[in-house]
């Protein structure tokens, strides 16, 4: 009796409230029945997407988990076994690696490179390490980079990158090393090595700070001399000495006596002047300076002219 009297005065008290509100706001609410029953059954679609994706999440989330689980059975089974498999792969002679293969090498010889990369006869591609190997061939004086690619079952490559001289350098010791061309001394030339480069001389007792103002100026020209023009090229050039001051850098050819002083930066357009000037020397037109009548070039005075010292048929110089 006392439940039903309860669920009575509460039902009574939900529809006064009930008509209360009605009464009060009925008006406001009547205008938009339609669009309130539409989000209420909105509203209950999304539910129960969302129940729908809660039980797919629980499926997935188990999937998951037991992904998660094979995969860690899996590692701890390799961490055990692992010594033992790799073991008896480097043992088969199927992953034995019997020649290396050398690419891109000029100077170094197959054997030298063979010898520090440390690869027998009895080497499984296995126990090899890129990174550790082509450590140990750039360890050469002439090679500037290695790079070593394992292709299976048995197959090894080494790319081997070396120094580009393009000059000898006169050392703190009176030796001659060689100059690449990022002007880098790598390594000191001995009996027997190639010779036939411009040797730059001068540079001895300089600190550091005036090696590295000087350097870009003498690679620069190097640079544009190795272009092979058949008129002015590297062979042409005995020596490029640094003199300092004005003059800067001088350079001295092989089959004539005259000085050519560079002077100082934008050596691009120097070269092209000194290129034009042999050029129309092989070539004569009428008015041209013969090579054997000149003196001296200066290119120190001024960055756009060239001056040209020669000797006149009378014997005179003239400046």
């Amino acid at each position: 009796m006392l439940k039903k009297w309860m669920k009575r005065k509460k039902s009574s008290r939900y529809n006064n409230y009930r008509s209360r509100y009605t009464a009060r706001y009925g008006a406001r609410v009547a205008g938009r029945s339609g669009l309130g029953s539409v989000c209420i059954s909105f509203f209950k679609n999304i539910i129960g997407i969302c129940k729908t994706r809660d039980t797919r999440f629980g499926t997935f989330q188990g999937l998951f988990l037991k992904i998660i689980t094979g995969a860690c059975l899996v590692c701890i089974i390799l961490f055990f076994v692992r010594n033992p498999v790799m073991r008896l792969l480097e043992n088969m002679a199927f992953f034995r690696v019997e020649k290396p293969i050398i690419r891109e090498n000029i100077v170094v010889s197959d054997e030298e490179i063979k010898l520090l990369a440390g690869i027998s006869t009895t080497s499984s591609i296995f126990s090899i390490a890129e990174n550790e190997l082509a450590g140990r061939i750039t360890a050469h004086p002439w090679i500037e980079k290695a790079v070593v690619k394992k292709h299976f079952p048995n197959e090894v490559i080494i790319e081997v990158q070396e120094h580009h001289p393009i000059a000898l350098v006169v050392t703190e010791e009176d030796k001659l090393a060689y100059m690449d061309i990022h002007g880098s001394i790598f390594t000191h030339a001995i009996p027997g090595d190639m010779l036939d480069y411009p040797v730059i001389t001068g540079m001895q007792g300089l600190l550091e700070e005036e090696k590295k103002e000087v350097t870009p100026d003498i690679v620069a020209f190097l640079k544009y001399l190795n272009r092979e023009n058949p008129n002015f090229y590297a062979q042409m050039v005995s020596e490029i000495h640094f003199q300092g001051g004005e003059q800067w850098l001088i350079v001295h050819l092989v089959d004539f006596d005259f000085p050519i002083s560079l002077g100082k930066g934008k050596m691009k357009d120097k070269y092209a002047f000194l290129k034009e000037i042999f050029t129309r020397s092989y070539k004569p037109h009428g008015n041209e300076v013969r090579l054997e009548d000149i003196r001296a070039i200066r290119m120190d005075y001024s960055n756009e002219k060239v001056y040209i010292k020669k000797e006149l048929n009378q014997g005179n110089r003239n400046g």
